[in-house]
């Protein structure tokens, strides 16, 4: 059975053919715009992102979406942000200077340090590979998480993490050498994911099928996966 209209938005920095892929295996009746006005109307969002904070947010003004996410998170319903789609959530980044972001989250983006690992080696940045991700002790029964062993793994690309105001936002984190990611958030209705979804097989098609049947604060519907 087909869900609710996703919208994903396209702002010329996102991974589309995955997310796409990834959207058509799990059936979701979803469409890719540059759109502002298709941004408004949709039912739920689903913002990707590859690349640096600063080309991302100008891509998003230039486009003429920014307003329309502000007015889209403001009505309650479901936005996920994707790897540097999750980054843009948050109030500021350090990426090649300091450069403002949506600023749906209270927090800041920084880059992600490079000490030694558990096994004294070193870390390197990017973070890229699989991952592990253990669920917060403190994590709600309904999230995209929901349905999910913990801890689960899943596929990372990234030099840089976000770090809310607020502890309780993040849902899941992984460790990466001193590093402690927050891999998974929630802030009300504005869900993201540091990591790719659409890459980390049936974890990650988990994830995206419950976004698509969440209600507008984060509880799910009933029904089979």
């Amino acid at each position: 059975m087909k869900t609710q209209s996703i919208v994903v938005i396209d702002y010329g920095v996102g991974n589309l053919f995955n997310v796409e892929s990834a959207c058509k295996a799990l059936d979701l009746d979803f469409l890719t715009t540059t759109d502002p006005q298709v941004v408004s109307n949709a039912a739920r969002i689903l913002l990707p992102g590859v690349g640096a904070f600063r080309p991302a947010m100008q891509r998003l003004h230039d486009g003429g979406l920014i307003e329309p996410l502000r007015n889209f998170v403001t009505s309650g319903r479901p936005l996920l942000g994707i790897c540097l789609g999750m980054q843009l959530l948050f109030s500021t980044s350090e990426e090649h200077g300091s450069w403002n972001g949506l600023n749906f989250i209270p927090g800041k983006v920084v880059r992600l340090h490079e000490g030694a690992a558990a096994s004294n080696s070193q870390v390197k940045i990017p973070h890229i590979g699989w991952n592990m991700v253990n669920r917060s002790p403190d994590h709600p029964s309904q999230s995209v998480l929901d349905g999910l062993p913990a801890p689960i793994s899943v596929y990372f690309n990234h030099s840089f993490m976000a770090v809310p105001v607020d502890p309780n936002v993040v849902l899941g984190h992984c460790s990466y050498g001193e590093n402690s990611v927050a891999s998974v958030i929630r802030h009300n209705n504005i869900h993201g994911c540091q990591f790719h979804p659409e890459r980390s097989a049936d974890a990650g098609l988990r994830i995206l099928y419950n976004f698509a049947h969440l209600d507008g604060l984060g509880s799910t519907h009933t029904g089979g996966y």
